[in-house]
């Protein structure tokens, strides 16, 4: 097994103690604003750990607030997903290329899951990403936190204030449940946490206030 070198760089304390779990949890939930880097870590760090071998699989899981059922679009379930899961497909296409982000597709090494097909699956040796969390229901996370199997990294990522639907959601029921799991770890960003750019930190900062 090669020794692992991280090839992103912490940009604030919390991405800091995130990258400190990330070898010591089995799950990690990250909840925060948009632009701190949630899903761009999550992602890109999955495709090195594929690169390296470290992983033999990275899967993507996203709710759906519109629906579950993808009959009403044209194409294959993959074609159907696609555009639901395009910020997650937009990082691993710049980290891998268009080029070999497609040929882990199609070798299996990398999956977009439909949430409402995960029942009954065991994801050994896999980098799951299960991103918008906050957009789950309980039931749904409860699904998803029992797939783990052998060697298996589970990243959950969200921002509570931007919950689609009405009553409790999976990522808060979660947060609250797994206070004090040994393997699980939670951290917090906040609007001083934004990376994507200063323009969308001054924007949250408006918007809250």
């Amino acid at each position: 097994m090669p020794e692992y070198t991280r090839n992103i760089q912490a940009l604030n304390d919390n991405q800091k103690a995130w990258f400190k779990n990330l070898n010591q949890c089995a799950v990690d939930i990250i909840e925060g604003p948009a632009g701190s880097g949630k899903t761009y870590i999550a992602v890109a760090e999955g495709c090195s750990r594929l690169d390296k071998k470290l992983t033999d699989r990275m899967i993507f899981i996203r709710p759906y607030v519109t629906t579950e059922d993808f009959g009403f679009l044209p194409g294959t379930l993959e074609e159907k997903m696609d555009p639901f899961m395009q910020p997650l497909i937009d990082v691993a296409t710049q980290r891998l290329s268009a080029k070999r982000y497609n040929e882990y597709v199609l070798n299996g090494s990398i999956e977009v899951a439909a949430l409402a097909f995960l029942r009954g699956r065991t994801f050994h040796n896999a980098w799951i990403v299960f991103d918008e969390a906050q957009n789950s229901t309980p039931e749904q996370m409860k699904m998803v936190l029992t797939r783990l199997g052998d060697h298996t990294k589970l990243i959950i990522t969200g921002d509570m204030s931007q919950s689609d639907i009405s009553g409790d959601n999976g990522l808060r029921w979660a947060i609250n449940k797994l206070q004090g799991c040994p393997v699980v770890s939670t951290i917090k960003f906040s609007n001083t946490d934004i990376v994507r750019s200063n323009t969308v930190r001054e924007i949250i900062k408006h918007l809250e206030n």
